[in-house]
């Protein structure tokens, strides 16, 4: 459970209870996160551009000054004046936060201290009181067998709708891949809004690789990567299985060789992923099942500027 002095007890156990992910509220404000350039207004924001990016709208046509972005000239007030002018663009009062949390079969495991699914619901939950306490809505989906829809809303309604479909969500009977919810997800969205995505990425296919390259055209990713201490280091002997819920690997370790050979390879699968993620400009950052989910995020955002814009 979380408390409110410095030193929070990190997520535990293989499933989310509503009553801790809602005391999160506080705590969530520690995040470095001003998320200034989506802040609520009753108008618009304080940032005018003279280039229209995604999450600003029109405000006004004014002389060219020397500097301005030729892509910004109104080509129709020019001709018509005979001088040159420039669009002048401000950052929407308001961008809905999406957020879609796997809990596919991977994503049931733990060795530590909770399962990943876990990790996933209070690393989740914080960044959704954060959006909560600037006014943002809140939508998204649950990776599950057929994926659970969360329409976005604003206030309490979005908030708590999402903290709910979390708590309740059983362990799937049957194998789902992250790439079905991102397939409907790009069929049903309309972009320019906070996307932010927490898994293990088991599901890493070409495909599923593709459909985050296209998202990343229409939305602003952030992708938390959850992980357990096990999956990245094997300290004992013995025989091991690992399974995505579709596929099941075997693996012994009887040397230091073997423990090395599983280091490198596992370090090499987390290299590549934030390869990746880097070439596409998708931010990321790894959070591992025994840590707190808040420390963790905080240290992230502090040290990765990419994750900090994005959010």
């Amino acid at each position: 459970m979380f408390t409110s002095t410095p030193h929070i007890e990190p997520a535990k156990g293989t499933t989310s209870h509503i009553a801790d992910l809602l005391q999160l509220t506080q705590q969530a404000r520690r995040l470095p996160i001003r998320l200034a350039h989506f802040a609520k207004s009753p108008t618009s924001g304080p940032h005018p551009s003279i280039f229209r990016g995604r999450g600003m709208e029109f405000e006004e046509v004014r002389h060219y000054q020397p500097g301005d972005d030729v892509r910004a000239i109104d080509w129709r007030v020019t001709a018509r004046t005979g001088q040159l002018h420039t669009k002048i663009f401000r950052q929407e009062h308001e961008r809905p936060f999406h957020f879609i949390v796997d809990h596919s079969h991977s994503m049931q495991f733990g060795t530590r201290v909770c399962f990943k699914s876990v990790m996933a619901d209070y690393s989740c939950a914080a960044l959704a009181w954060l959006a909560f306490h600037h006014g943002h809505r809140i939508g998204g989906a649950i990776v599950h067998e057929q994926p659970i829809w969360l329409k976005s809303q604003a206030g309490k309604k979005g908030l708590f709708s999402l903290l709910n479909k979390m708590t309740t969500t059983h362990a799937p009977h049957q194998s789902q891949q992250l790439s079905n919810t991102l397939e409907q997800f790009i069929h049903h969205s309309r972009g320019g809004e906070i996307l932010i995505i927490f898994s293990d990425f088991f599901d890493f296919s070409e495909h599923t690789q593709s459909l985050l390259k296209q998202l990343s055209y229409h939305y602003d990713i952030a992708c938390i990567h959850i992980q357990d201490p096990l999956e990245q280091r094997l300290n004992q002997q013995g025989n091991y299985h690992f399974s995505n819920g579709k596929q099941t690997v075997n693996i012994t370790i009887r040397s230091q060789k073997d423990k090395k050979y599983y280091s490198d390879y596992m370090s090499k699968l987390h290299e590549e992923k934030q390869h990746f993620f880097i070439k596409n400009g998708i931010a990321y950052c790894t959070i591992s099942t025994d840590q707190d989910p808040i420390v963790a995020l905080e240290q992230a955002i502090t040290d990765q500027p990419l994750l900090r814009r994005q959010l």
